[in-house]
């Protein structure tokens, strides 16, 4: 092909930009191919600076056949896009030309400088367009005009059975944001996994109240998948979330109120505490629930009046207190201290309980600052000689040896090695550590050891390649739930092979259903105590029986 000369051509398009001469100017274009890079790229530039209305028209011509010309497609896209910016009713008459085949790059603008005139234009090439990559742009930029006359036609794809489509719909649904967008994302979840997840995904970048409020509704979902998934988005929200979530404190709803107590912990939002605290003034009938609570407080610094949750060391459940040890450790200041020793001031049943919640709890704070307390010194020894595990035992000898407490660590490790345990594989997943403290000291008593993970994902690791006698596991837990948990290890071994129970709060029947359908071989309910966990252990190791 023969060579045009670089300088005349230039020139003769600068005069063709001055003159306004857009003939001349599209019939010198079609020879970009024959000139040199250097020229092509001067070519542009006195087209930037070329006046909009004569321009616009011209750089449209141009984009959908740069291969042709040998220009580069995001050099003349971007002149077009910051021409359109000053000058946007162009695209109305760029949209209806009949020449330019290719209208997507100029739907796709019509979007990016919110050209509010083009909708109906594009809104009709949706209707009319049987090209799926053509509807996914129009939906694109109908979302990021953000007209909410427009939502209906968004709406609509959200069903279309196109995945790609349906993505795009969620995604300009979202850029729209308003309470009406929010309401049809929320009514398309429930039906895929993965479309829910975007969903609560784009319902969490909207980030207002509606949005927030409708990923929080999903904390009742029977689907235990898309339930964790949003405890994740709402925790990921933080303190965008918390007047949300305290609002659900409001609720009878066991299973609403512990989800809600775990994300506020998570979050940790100083502003939590206070509704907390109130919360167990009312004193929640369900132990589960007082125990998120405490395990909440546990994580939340408690600015004043945190001796109030010393009434959690009465509670008669084992497991709250324990969480209210952790919330008091959290918060140590000298009320706490002088009402705790006054309930240790002697060696009665109620004080030696007290002290083995505090030493099992591994309330160190509360430890530190107690043990030179002679009754609590007594008690603590006597517990961590006779009756506390091991790896308790090494903690506090540790933790004794920092603060200067050499003499007594010497002596409680001469304890030593004495207590056996069963030789009983026993595994135990719990995103809860308090939990898993629990159970640590639980099955010590009944005189077994165990592996904890608070991590699933690395349960289902090591199972898959070293398979205990029984498992225990919590149903929900983010990432990889109890269910999923268990059907992942149901592909290796059988109910006869590998025992697992699931211990947890959640009561409702389509959980207990999908957990029995994933192989679950029993379910005990929390709090649980050492008893019933002595009972499952029975049922499949009957020779384990404890006298």
């Amino acid at each position: 092909m023969q060579k045009i000369n670089s300088e005349h051509f230039v020139e003769e398009l600068r005069n063709n930009i001055a003159s306004k001469d857009a003939v001349k100017a599209r019939l010198l274009l079609d020879h970009f191919a024959q000139v040199d890079e250097n020229a092509r790229n001067r070519a542009l530039f006195e087209m930037s600076r070329g006046e909009d209305d004569f321009i616009l028209p011209i750089l449209a011509y141009m984009l959908p056949r740069v291969d042709e010309l040998k220009l580069n497609y995001q050099k003349v896209y971007t002149i077009l896009l910051k021409k359109l910016i000053d000058y946007p009713e162009a695209l109305l008459e760029i949209l209806q030309e009949e020449d330019i085949l290719d209208k997507k790059p100029f739907i796709e603008m019509a979007g990016q400088v919110q050209c509010q005139k083009a909708l109906p234009l594009i809104a009709h090439i949706l209707q009319q367009n049987p090209d799926p990559e053509m509807n996914r742009v129009c939906l694109l930029a109908i979302g990021s005009i953000g007209d909410e006359k427009y939502i209906t036609t968004l709406s609509d794809f959200l069903y279309s059975g196109n995945r790609e489509l349906t993505f795009a719909a969620v995604e300009a649904l979202k850029n729209v944001g308003t309470e009406l967008a929010v309401q049809y994302l929320a009514r398309r979840l429930g039906t895929d996994h993965d479309i829910d997840k975007i969903i609560v995904d784009r319902l969490g970048e909207i980030q207002t109240i509606a949005s927030i409020r409708r990923i929080n509704a999903l904390l009742v979902s029977h689907d235990a998948y898309i339930r964790n998934y949003a405890k994740d988005k709402l925790t990921e929200l933080a303190s965008k979330a918390v007047p949300v979530l305290i609002e659900n404190l409001k609720s009878d709803d066991v299973d609403l109120l512990i989800h809600t107590l775990n994300i506020l912990g998570l979050i940790g939002d100083p502003s939590s505490a206070q509704p907390i605290r109130k919360f167990l003034f009312k004193q929640p009938p369900d132990a589960n629930v007082r125990f998120a609570a405490y395990e909440a407080l546990g994580m939340l610094p408690v600015r004043s009046g945190a001796f109030t949750l010393i009434e959690g060391l009465a509670d008669p459940e084992e497991q709250v207190q324990m969480a209210c040890a952790k919330a008091l450790n959290r918060n140590v200041e000298d009320t706490i201290l002088a009402g705790v020793q006054n309930l240790i001031q002697d060696t009665n049943a109620d004080s030696k309980k007290l002290v083995s919640i505090i030493i099992n709890s591994e309330s160190d704070v509360l430890f530190k600052k107690l043990i030179d307390h002679p009754p609590f010194q007594k008690l603590s020894t006597a517990f961590l000689l006779n009756e506390a595990h091991r790896d308790i035992l090494r903690h506090f000898v540790e933790l004794l040896r920092k603060i200067g407490k050499a003499s007594l660590a010497s002596r409680l490790m001469e304890k030593g090695d004495e207590i056996g345990t069963e030789e009983l594989k026993i595994f135990v997943v719990d995103d809860s550590r308090m939990i898993l403290k629990v159970f640590k000291s639980a099955l010590y008593k009944l005189g077994y050891s165990a592996q904890l993970f608070e991590f699933p994902e690395s349960a289902l690791e090591k199972t898959l390649l070293e398979k205990p006698d029984l498992m225990f596991t919590d149903l929900n837990m983010p990432g990889l739930n109890g269910v999923e948990l268990t059907r992942r290890l149901r592909e290796k071994y059988s109910k006869e092979e590998l025992p697992i129970i699931m211990v947890t709060t959640q009561q409702d029947m389509e959980d207990r259903e999908a957990a029995l359908q994933a192989g679950i071989s029993n379910i005990i309910y929390k709090p649980f105590t050492p008893q019933q966990l002595q009972t499952a252990i029975t049922e499949y190791f009957p020779q384990r029986v404890k006298n």
